[in-house]
């Protein structure tokens, strides 16, 4: 038996045990009213200290709606999601340390009022409901298999406009799991269809080919036998836009790394693909709201968008412009004159849009609260374009043709008379149509081949030659197109 026992313990301790463990996350704050959760609060100011070490030190991603701090000693150690009228959403980074294989996430959470309407609470994707004004531990389940790394809240919008559900969360608690960490399964899809290893797959101009496998820190694309692509993993996934290519052949490999150190590798996920070119492409973002800035201060910061839009953030600037979110759209500047969007810009960086693209038009959703339009001049990089969208008093979509190239794009907002108050411009959403141009092959640089004991007499780069009678020259150029 004992010669049994050995082996047996190192097979286990190869493998690993699960472990069941669990964090709490309470909040405190010292603000005596409400105030309003933004990416820019930090966990010091709402975050109990014992809980500090599990979120990032700015923990909120994006947030709608949502506050911190009371008027009583209470009110200060909750959150609360949801406005009156109006539903509300927050979501919380998790640091490396309160990352965890999630099996059950406890929320303690009630109802704002007993006026309230019942809510759904929506964590990750799943929803509970919350019917008392007295806090009740709400159990959301997962499968332990993947890495939870945000806390995504949300409530569901009021039965109607005279209707609140607002709720308070007093803590959070994770229940996970500890064991191995294992590099899952490599998988590659395409507008949610999946690639099959061996398989073949045909997709237009910049549409993505999403790569995923649970714990991968990168992967690893080599198309032709070329010189490898390397993508970092952003929650385990990476999206990767192929160029133009017929029936290519592509291979890919996932990679987990720790302490620096490449410690697991997938099995090659290989596929043919082939890239049509598309007629125009569109960059879509759904604008939801922006941080508030008092006005006379000095405006730098993102429009809020879903996180359905395309990549890339816009960021909106004025010396002492207003900002809110007004319903599901960011208002711009307010009533007093000082204090509109008049002169402010809003400039798109981290786009997937390339630098040599075809900017076709672009669309602004939105409207002037005022009798004054509001006219939006395009500059995509040092070029200005001849067309301007105008904003009226009415919602509407409002696009411009532009015809300039490249991605670095600036909206600045102008009143249509010099003296013209605009007031507050809300903007809901922003989408550029574009094209890529192809690329050209280019004859490359020509070369001649002879036989070297035929030639009498030849310069260092070969452009003077004195040759024997009936020599034969072969000339070569890459790109290049025969002739005759």
């Amino acid at each position: 038996m004992k010669k049994l026992l050995l082996p047996l313990a190192l097979m286990v301790a190869g493998i690993g045990i699960a472990h069941s463990e669990s964090y709490t996350i309470n909040f405190s704050s010292t603000a005596k009213t409400p105030t309003t959760l933004a990416t820019s609060t930090k966990a010091t100011t709402f975050i109990a200290k014992s809980s500090q070490e599990y979120v990032e030190a700015s923990p909120i991603s994006s947030a709608t709606s949502a506050y911190y701090g009371g008027n009583t000693p209470e009110e200060k150690t909750w959150i609360r999601i949801g406005k009156s009228k109006a539903e509300g959403a927050v979501t919380l980074r998790l640091s490396e340390k309160g990352q965890a294989n999630a099996t059950t996430i406890i929320v303690s959470a009630k109802k704002y009022s007993a006026s309230d309407e019942d809510a759904t609470l929506t964590l990750n994707g799943k929803s509970e409901n919350i019917t008392s004004t007295t806090f009740e531990d709400k159990v959301f389940t997962f499968s332990g298999d993947a890495t939870v790394k945000t806390l995504a809240f949300s409530t569901n919008a009021p039965s109607s406009s005279s209707s609140s559900n607002r709720i308070y969360i007093q803590s959070i608690t994770v229940n996970y799991t500890t064991g191995p960490v294992v590099l899952g399964g490599l998988t590659a899809t395409y507008d949610d269809n999946p690639i099959d290893n061996d398989g073949i797959a045909t997709i237009f101009q910049g549409t993505a080919v999403k790569l995923h496998a649970d714990n991968a820190s990168s992967f690893e694309i080599t198309v032709n036998n070329k010189t490898p692509i390397h993508l970092d993993a952003s929650n385990d996934s990476a999206d990767w836009i192929p160029g133009i290519c017929d029936n290519a052949s592509v291979s890919v490999i996932a990679k987990r790394e720790a302490d620096g150190e490449e410690v697991q590798t997938s099995d090659t996920l290989t596929f043919n693909l082939t890239v049509k070119k598309a007629e125009y492409l569109i960059a879509d973002w759904i604008v939801t709201g922006i941080d508030a800035t008092n006005g006379g201060s000095v405006l730098n910061k993102p429009l809020i968008c879903t996180e359905t839009s395309s990549k890339g953030t816009w960021q909106a600037y004025h010396a002492t412009a207003y900002s809110s979110t007004s319903g599901n759209a960011a208002q711009l500047g307010s009533s007093t004159a000082a204090n509109t969007f008049n002169g402010g810009t809003l400039t798109l960086s981290d786009s997937d849009i390339p630098d040599n693209a075809n900017i076709l038009s672009i669309s602004l959703t939105g409207y002037n609260n005022s009798t004054t339009p509001a006219v939006w001049s395009i500059k995509v990089g040092e070029k200005t374009s001849d067309n301007t969208i105008t904003f009226s008093n009415t919602v509407d979509t409002h696009s411009a043709s532009v015809g300039l190239s490249g991605n670095k794009i600036v909206l600045t907002c102008k009143a249509v008379t010099d003296n013209g108050n605009i007031k507050q411009t809300y903007i809901s959403g922003i989408s550029i149509k574009y094209e890529i141009p192809e690329e050209e092959d280019q004859p490359g640089e020509v070369t001649v081949d002879y036989i070297p004991q035929y030639c009498l007499e030849a310069n260092d780069d070969k452009t003077e030659l004195t040759v024997m009678d009936g020599t034969e020259l072969t000339f070569t150029s890459l790109g290049a197109e025969p002739c005759g």
